[in-house]
Order: structure tokens, then sequence, then C-alpha cells
């Protein structure tokens, strides 16, 4: 049995948009990517994030209020990036 949590990880992971394409064929023929194409495509990389982070709001908000105080404590500064700015540092 899945955590509603758990099952909203698994949904983004299954139920992800596609890979964004933004492929241009040139006059030759040839394929290739154009600036635009890639601002585009990335546009569509974050909007894919955003929406799969809003999905996890609701889910890990249940699953944070049913944590000890110690849980909490210990995943705030995860979620706060505290230690991956650490390890970056040293």
């Amino acid at each position: 049995m899945h955590s509603p949590f758990g099952s909203a990880i698994g949904h983004n992971r299954a139920g992800g948009s596609p890979a964004p394409r933004g492929r241009h064929v040139d006059q030759a023929g040839r394929r290739g990517r154009h600036s635009l194409d890639d601002l585009r495509s990335y546009g569509q990389l974050i909007d894919a994030h955003a929406d799969g982070v809003k999905k996890l709001e609701s889910p890990f908000e249940a699953l944070y209020e049913s944590m000890s105080s110690t849980q909490k404590h210990n995943a705030d500064p995860i979620f706060r990036n505290e230690r991956h700015a650490a390890h970056k540092k040293g």
C-alpha cells in the first residue's frame, strides 16, 4: 500500500510530460536546433517540473504533519537545500 505522497511521486515519474521536442529541419533537410527551440524546450521542462511540485504539495503536507518534531527538524534543512549547499562548498 502506497502513501498519498508515494503515489504522487510515482504518478509524476510515470505520468510526466514527454521530453520536449524542438527540432528544426533546415532547407538542406538537416535536423538541428535553434536557440529559440532550446528556450521553448527549457520553458516546457520548467512548467512540467512546477506541475510536479504542485502535485506533491498536498500529499507531502499530510506526510509532514504526521511526522514527529524530530523528523520535521531533520526534514526541514533538506528541503531548504542547506545540506546540498554545504556539500557543494566543502
